[in-house]
């Protein structure tokens, strides 16, 4: 057999992954547009089934990757509650009669400090995750974002 007869199912494959991303980001738009928690687990869980796909990772790989994906989103998700929270604080300080710009300014900085501290904990994730990763794994990633554009 030649690798033109195994291309239908190769598309297949494909057109399947792509069908599971699209569910993943219809549900998540539906629950922000219904002002619900968007479903960020369900398309997390597609891409992150994609990505192990794409790089033949291991079992135990995969254990490991979502135990560290795991850790990360507990410490973040707490922030991400509060940058909503802070557009209630936004909306209270902007409609006042008197707008409070020492207020708007630490409300500010605060969000700026809470975005550093998010950024500094999912960049530390995404080194512990790659070094569960073989240096073939990390350079079949590297091509997939490559070709992709985005995670």
């Amino acid at each position: 057999m030649s690798d033109d007869d195994f291309k239908p199912l190769a598309d297949l494959n494909d057109l399947i992954h792509r069908l599971h991303r699209a569910r993943a980001i219809t549900e998540c738009a539906h629950d922000a547009l219904n002002s619900r928690e968007p479903q960020t687990s369900l398309a997390l869980e597609v891409v992150l089934d994609l990505l192990v796909d794409a790089i033949d990772a291991t079992a135990e790989q995969e254990k490991q990757i979502w135990a560290i994906i795991d850790g990360v989103r507990g410490d973040v998700r707490p922030m991400m509650r509060d940058f909503r929270d802070a557009r209630e604080q936004v909306v209270a300080l902007l409609s006042a009669p008197t707008v409070d710009a020492a207020a708007v300014e630490k409300l500010r900085a605060e969000r700026i400090a809470a975005i550093d501290e998010a950024s500094k904990k999912m960049s530390a994730a995404i080194v512990q995750a790659a070094g569960v990763l073989t240096p073939e794994q990390r350079a079949k990633l590297a091509v997939r974002f490559e070709e992709g554009g985005r995670w």
